[in-house]
C-alpha cells in the first residue's frame, strides 16, 4: 500500500471521519449525562437551580472534578436540552460582572428578564467551592417568585 505523504502536517488538524466525530458525540453525551444527573439530583453545582450561568458552573466544575473535560458551550447546550431559556438581557451582579442567565422554562425566563438587574442579582446563588473547608457555599437569596406581584404589574 502506497500513499502520498508529501503534504501531511503532523502539527495540523485531524481531519474530520466518521470515527472522530462518533468519539466526540459519545463524550459529549457523558457530560450532558452527567450535567442532567446533578440537575434531576439537586447536587453541587446545581443545588439552585432557578438560575444558572454555564460560565460560572464551568469554573466550579473544573475547580472540583478534574477528571471531566467541560466547557460552558456544553453546559449551555444541556441547559437548553433540560428546558432552560437564556433571559432576554445580561444582568450586571453586585461584582460589575454581565453573565448570561438562564431561567427554567420560558415563563420563568420572560419573567425574570423584566426584574430590575439589582433584583434579579439578589436572587442569583453563584456556586463556589471553599478550597480552605472543602465545601460547597453559594451567594445567599430567596425564590424569585417571592417578589412576584400578584397583579401581574412589574415594577421597574
Amino acid at each position: 500500500m502506497q500513499r502520498d505523504l508529501s503534504h501531511f502536517n503532523p502539527k495540523g488538524r485531524a481531519p474530520q471521519t466518521h470515527h472522530k466525530q462518533y468519539i466526540l458525540s459519545q463524550s459529549k453525551e457523558e457530560i450532558e449525562d452527567w450535567i442532567i444527573t446533578r440537575l434531576e439530583s439537586d447536587e453541587h453545582p446545581f443545588r439552585h437551580p432557578d438560575l444558572l450561568c454555564p460560565m460560572h458552573l464551568e469554573e466550579t466544575i473544573k475547580k472540583t472534578d478534574r477528571s471531566l473535560n467541560i466547557n460552558a458551550k456544553d453546559i449551555r447546550s444541556s441547559l437548553i436540552k433540560f428546558g432552560y431559556v437564556e433571559l432576554s438581557k445580561q444582568v450586571r451582579m453586585k461584582d460589575g460582572s454581565r453573565p448570561k442567565l438562564y431561567a427554567k422554562g420560558k415563563e420563568k425566563a420572560d419573567y425574570v428578564s423584566t426584574l430590575q438587574d439589582s433584583k434579579i442579582a439578589k436572587h442569583y446563588m453563584k456556586p463556589k467551592f471553599d478550597f480552605v473547608n472543602s465545601s460547597y457555599e453559594y451567594v445567599k437569596g430567596s425564590a424569585i417568585e417571592e417578589d412576584k406581584p400578584k397583579n401581574n404589574d412589574f415594577n421597574y
